[in-house]
């Protein structure tokens, strides 16, 4: 009798293991997992969208592929279709939805000279704006402005400072 309670008990026991075992696998094949990113160093993109002249140029020192559309990027520098430059440390970029997130520092530099240094920015390429909600200060021939958030409209042509705006106007506008 203790013989066959021996044999029942192991088999239970064998039983249950391979109905985890099962359990566990079919668990594990469900489980999608992410796609494998890929990474390059010293890279350039040029990106141009329907029939647009020019487009967008990206260097990185390395690029990060994460899922789907979106990329990493550091140490960059982004030439847009009017030539403001934007230079930072860290972004991400969805290139089907037109966004970049910028963390860390960045400068921004346009063709007439004005240069915005700021923390993170948000820019939606599709829109035409970026916004950024830390400090911000402003350069440019006419003075210095510096605003805690700051709102770029018509891909940078035109700024919106909110939050402790202080002007510093160059004293000789003139040029002399």
């Amino acid at each position: 009798m203790y013989r066959w309670l021996t044999v029942a008990a192991i088999g239970g026991i064998l039983l249950y293991a391979l109905v985890a075992r099962h359990e566990d696998t079919a668990a594990q094949q469900q489980t999608p997992h992410p796609p494998v990113g890929r990474m390059a160093t010293d890279i350039i993109i040029h990106e141009k969208k329907g029939s647009a002249q020019r487009g967008m140029t990206i260097r990185a020192l390395q690029l990060i592929e994460q899922t789907g559309q979106d990329i990493s990027l550091k140490g960059f520098e982004i030439v847009d279709k009017n030539d403001t430059i934007l230079k930072g440390s860290l972004a991400t970029y969805d290139s089907d939805k037109g966004m970049l997130t910028v963390t860390g520092r960045l400068i921004i530099s346009t063709p007439d000279g004005n240069e915005a240094r700021l923390n993170g920015l948000v820019w939606n390429r599709e829109t035409r704006r970026a916004f950024s909600r830390s400090p911000v200060s402003v350069k440019s021939s006419l003075g210095t402005i510096h605003a805690q958030e700051v709102e770029f409209l018509n891909d940078f042509k035109h700024i919106i400072f909110s939050g402790g705006v202080h002007a510093k106007i160059a004293s000789d506008l003139s040029g002399h």
